[in-house]
C-alpha cells in the first residue's frame, strides 16, 4: 500500500525546513566568524597604522635631531673630522672645509692623509689612539702652508662604540699665540722702560768725562804749540809739530770724539724722553725744512744699522708755497724718519733685485686746509692682510723690529695732530704713505706711552 501523498509531502517539507534551518544556522555561524575575523583584522590594521605613524614620527624626530646636530657641528669654530678605524673620512664639518679648502662631498670616504697630508699628526699615532682608546693631543703646532705663520691645537677623541674610529678636533689658536707674544713683549718693554729711566744717569757721567777729556787734550795741545811758538823765534819746531799732528789727524780725532759723545748723549736723552709720557708743545713749523732734516736723519740711522746695501736715491718734490704748519716738530720729525726708514728698508737686497738703485720719492703738497706729504718707494710692498695690521702695536715684519714705530706714528698724526696717516701698497710694486696735517692744529696734547701702557687688541 503506497503511503499517502500528504505524508510524503509533509516529510519533504520537514526535511526542507530542517535543511533551511541548518543552512541558516551555518550561515549565521559563518557570518559571526567572518565578523570576528574582520574585527580582528581591523584591530591589527589599526595597530599597524599606529605603529607606522609612531615610526614615521620617530624617523622625523631623528631627522630633526640629526639636522640640529649637524647645524651645531657646522656652527662650531673648530674643524671636526670623523674617521673610521682605517682612517677613512666619515664626517667633515663646514669649518674643516674652510680650513682645508676641501668640500665634504670630496672628502667623505677618502683616506684622510691622502686629502690632507699636512694635517699635523702621523697615521701611526692616529691608529694607536684609536686602538688603545686614548686621547691624543698636539698643542701649538706651527703651520706655514699658506706662507703665513699660524698655530693650531689638534685633539683626537677615540669612539669606543660599535662604529669605532675617532673624531679629530682642530682649533686655530693663532690669535691666542699672538696675544701671548704681545703680552710677553709688553712685559719686556715695561722692563726696558724701567731700565731706560735710570740708564741716562749711569751713562751720561762717562760720556761727559770723555767729552771733557777730549776738550782738555785739545787745549793742552794748543797751549803746548803756543809755548813752542813763543820759545822759538822762527816757529819752525812748532810749525813742524802742528803739521805732524794735522797729518796724523789728532785734532780731527778729538773733534770726532766730542761729536760722538754728544750724539751718544742725545740718544740716551731720547731714550729717557721715550720712557716717560711726552707733552708736545705746538709751534709754527717749516714743514719743508723738517722733511729735509728728516731725510738726513733717516739716512744716517739706516747707515748706522749697516743697511745701506745700495745707493738709496731720495728725491724731493716740494711745493714752493708749502706753508708753515702749527705742530709739534719733534714728533712730526719722528713720524717722517720712521716712514722714510721703513721705505729704505723695504727694498730687497741688491742680489735679489733687478734695479741698480733704490729710489724713494717724497712729495709735499699744499691743499686748502691741510698739507700733504707723500712718501713712495719701489720696495717689496705688502699684502692686504699685512696692510690691515700695519698700525697695530707690536706688529712687525722685520726680524729685529719692535712693531711700535708705525703704531706711534699713527698715534702722533691721527690723535695728537687730528690728521691722517694712510697707506697704499701692492706686493712687488711698492708702498705709498700719505701724511695729512691740518694747517691750523689743536692745542698741545699728551700721548700715551706705549712702553708703560701698551695697547693690546
Amino acid at each position: 500500500m503506497e503511503p499517502p501523498l500528504f505524508s510524503i509531502g509533509l516529510i519533504v517539507l520537514v526535511v526542507a525546513v530542517s535543511v533551511i534551518v541548518y543552512l541558516c544556522t551555518q550561515l549565521h555561524h559563518y557570518k559571526q566568524n567572518n565578523l570576528a575575523l574582520i574585527s580582528s583584522h581591523q584591530s591589527q590594521l589599526l595597530y599597524l597604522q599606529e605603529t607606522i605613524a609612531q615610526h614615521e614620527i620617530q624617523l622625523a624626530l631623528e631627522a630633526d635631531n640629526q639636522y640640529f646636530l649637524n647645524r651645531i657641528i657646522n656652527a662650531m669654530p673648530s674643524a671636526l673630522i670623523g674617521v673610521d678605524t682605517q682612517s677613512r673620512v666619515t664626517h667633515w664639518n663646514e669649518q674643516a672645509a674652510q680650513t682645508t679648502g676641501i668640500l665634504a662631498a670630496s672628502a667623505l670616504g677618502k683616506y684622510l692623509f691622502d686629502i690632507v697630508p699636512s694635517i699635523g699628526i702621523k697615521p701611526a699615532l692616529l691608529a694607536q689612539s684609536i686602538s688603545s682608546n686614548t686621547v691624543l693631543t698636539v698643542e701649538r703646532l706651527r703651520d706655514d702652508q699658506n706662507e703665513t705663520e699660524r698655530y693650531k691645537n689638534i685633539v683626537v677623541f677615540p669612539l669606543n662604540d660599535a662604529h669605532n674610529g675617532a673624531v679629530i678636533r682642530i682649533d686655530d689658536i693663532t690669535k691666542r699665540v699672538n696675544l701671548e707674544s704681545q703680552l710677553i713683549q709688553s712685559e719686556k718693554l715695561s722692563s726696558l722702560s724701567a731700565l731706560a729711566a735710570g740708564l741716562p744717569h749711569e751713562i751720561n757721567g762717562p760720556l761727559a768725562a770723555i767729552s771733557q777729556y777730549a776738550q782738555l787734550t785739545q787745549r793742552k795741545l794748543d797751549r803746548a804749540l803756543g809755548r813752542l811758538g813763543d820759545a822759538q823765534a822762527p816757529n819752525v819746531i812748532a810749525q813742524e809739530i802742528e803739521i805732524f799732528l794735522k797729518g796724523i789727524g789728532i785734532s780731527d780725532s778729538l773733534n770726532k770724539i766730542r761729536e760722538s759723545t754728544a750724539q751718544a748723549a742725545n740718544i740716551v736723552e731720547n731714550m729717557l724722553t721715550y720712557a716717560r709720557p711726552a707733552t708736545s708743545h705746538f709751534e709754527l713749523t717749516n714743514i719743508a725744512a723738517l722733511i729735509s732734516k728728516s731725510v738726513e736723519v733717516a739716512k744716517l740711522s739706516v747707515n748706522n744699522r749697516e743697511l745701506s746695501f745700495r745707493d738709496v736715491q731720495i728725491k724731493l718734490q716740494l711745493d714752493e708755497n708749502l706753508p708753515h704748519v702749527q705742530c709739534a716738530p719733534s714728533e712730526i720729525q719722528q713720524v717722517f724718519v720712521n716712514i722714510i726708514r721703513n721705505s729704505i728698508e723695504a727694498f730687497p737686497p741688491a742680489e735679489q733685485s733687478e734695479r741698480d738703485t733704490a729710489e724713494i720719492l717724497i712729495q709735499g703738497r699744499c691743499h686748502a686746509d691741510y698739507v700733504e706729504v707723500v712718501v713712495t718707494d719701489q720696495g717689496q710692498g705688502m699684502t692686504s692682510e699685512q696692510r690691515q695690521q700695519l698700525f697695530r702695536p707690536f706688529y712687525t715684519t722685520k726680524k729685529s723690529g719692535t712693531g711700535l714705530g708705525l703704531y706711534i706714528s699713527h698715534l702722533i698724526i691721527e690723535e695728537q695732530h687730528s690728521g691722517q696717516l694712510l697707506v697704499d701698497s701692492t706686493p712687488n710694486i711698492g708702498t705709498t704713505f700719505t701724511i695729512r696735517l691740518p694747517i691750523i692744529a689743536a692745542t698741545s696734547t699728551v700721548l700715551p706711552n706705549p712702553l708703560m701702557e701698551p695697547s693690546v687688541e
